[in-house]
């Protein structure tokens, strides 16, 4: 399920950030308005608002949350800014060999066994694996 973090701030200064992404309001949001998420266009500021307003689960009417807004933006995980990490990095140690083993190769393995003769294998190859 997608989810979609709104940041929302109200003309009195207060501000939040909420990730919407309930199954119950994705579903409902796909009844409303015929798609999973918002998506770029001319809907997405009031598809994302009227999620916003959904998930918060205000009792103030639509409209009227909509009138208390100063602003609202939709953050997209692509375009949230993630700090380096400080620490510089670290020189790979280099892999140990491979442990080799001892014993007979593919070609040396033996074709009979006390009491049984391997004929053909299921997959008709000469692979006894």
């Amino acid at each position: 399920m997608p989810r979609i973090t709104v940041a929302v701030e109200y003309q009195d200064g207060r501000e939040e950030t909420l990730t919407v992404g309930r199954p119950a309001d994705l579903i409902a949001f796909a009844d409303e308005f015929g798609k999973m998420a918002p998506e770029m266009g001319p809907g997405l500021m009031r598809e994302a608002a009227w999620l916003a307003h959904r998930s918060l689960r205000t009792t103030e009417p639509f409209e009227s949350w909509v009138e208390s807004l100063e602003d609202l933006n939709v953050v997209s995980p692509e375009s949230e800014e993630v700090e380096p990490d400080p620490t510089p990095p670290q020189p790979v140690a280099e892999a140990a060999a491979p442990e080799t083993t001892v014993g007979p190769g593919p070609d040396e393995w033996p074709r009979e066994r006390a009491g049984r003769r391997i004929v053909a294998t299921l997959t008709g190859s000469s692979s006894l694996a």
